[in-house]
């Protein structure tokens, strides 16, 4: 009987060295493009709501406490009277992506896109959202104002992007539904939608990028208190004079007090938060004494204005420091 043996050898497979780094070199390249993929959407949709709360604030009319620039240089931080703050940054233009590579009987890979969400001003006098150079409309076909308060019966909504399978894609109903706008670029990220900040003495200038419109937003500036009609003024014992007085760069919190010394009773009698009157009384013995006039706008920032009565005689001077209020007996 002849036995039949069966050889079985080995099939031994090789993966050079060559070939685990090629491969590490891929996956870390897509690991890396993922990863600015992320970061450049965060950085878009946080533009966007940077933008949001400009326009919201302005709309309320808030002011503007301080304006910062940050300490890598790349932006601003701008600080409102309502305790809100916006960081905006400054940004580039975005390059177009590289064709893709061409195959057996494939056509080339399209140009990636770089989404350009932008702000522009209507005929209408408000403000509404724009997609690389064009109008952004709803679900509904109008155009979506900056404010999500209700603008002509219609309500705002924030722009929302996003990267999906290698394709931008674009949201104006709370990410109820998305529109693709074309492949991610391989290039620079989109610009910012403010191109520049001028911080000035009384106001912050906002640069929008493409159309190059310059928006002014106030700063909450220290109030200036002036006292009117005081000159040649004579105290009677016992009896009142009134003196006019007026605010500069009042809000709607500012106060305005007065405290007398050495007999002398004062009143004041606003008639808005920027105007009004003083009403000093006299003691029935004159003496010398002081009125010291206090204008606050409730942020921390306050005027101070004296009263000085020396023999029946008024005058008035400034005081630079809360501090020199100690100079004074009350």
């Amino acid at each position: 009987m002849k036995k039949i043996y069966c050889l079985i050898l080995p099939l031994a497979l090789s993966c050079t060295s060559v070939d685990i780094n090629t491969l590490n070199g891929r996956l870390d390249a897509v690991e890396a493009e993922l990863a600015r993929q992320e970061a450049q959407v965060l950085r878009l949709n946080t533009d966007i709501q940077a933008a949001e709360n400009v326009f919201d604030a302005m709309s309320k009319g808030t002011l503007i406490i301080s304006c910062n620039a940050l300490e890598d240089e790349s932006g601003w931080c701008i600080g409102f009277s309502d305790n809100t703050s916006v960081t905006l940054r400054n940004g580039t233009d975005g390059t177009d992506g590289t064709d893709g590579q061409p195959g057996d009987d494939a056509a080339d890979g399209s140009d990636g896109v770089s989404p350009v969400i932008g702000v522009a001003l209507d005929s209408d006098g408000a403000y509404y959202w724009t997609l690389n150079g064009e109008w952004l409309r709803g679900t509904d076909g109008q155009l979506i104002p900056l404010t999500l308060s209700t603008t002509q019966g219609r309500p705002g909504v924030v722009p929302q992007l996003r990267i999906r399978d290698g394709i931008w894609q674009v949201s104006v109903d709370r990410a109820a539904s998305w529109q693709n706008l074309g492949p991610v670029t391989s290039g620079t990220a989109s610009p910012y939608i403010f191109s520049a900040v001028s911080n000035e003495e009384d106001c912050v200038r906002l640069t929008l990028n493409g159309s190059g419109q310059v928006l002014t937003m106030p700063k909450l500036l220290t109030p200036n208190l002036t006292l009117d009609g005081w000159e040649g003024v004579a105290v009677v014992p016992g009896r009142s004079v009134d003196i006019a007085w007026s605010v500069a760069h009042a809000v709607a919190g500012t106060r305005v007090s007065a405290v007398a010394n050495s007999g002398y009773s004062v009143q004041v009698i606003a008639s808005s938060v920027s105007e009004g009157i003083l009403r000093v009384t006299a003691p029935s013995a004159l003496t010398d004494a002081q009125v010291l006039v206090t204008a606050d706008n409730g942020f921390g920032r306050i005027c101070m204005r004296v009263i000085r009565f020396e023999k029946g005689t008024l005058m008035v001077s400034g005081l630079e420091t809360p501090g020199s209020i100690t100079d004074f007996d009350w």
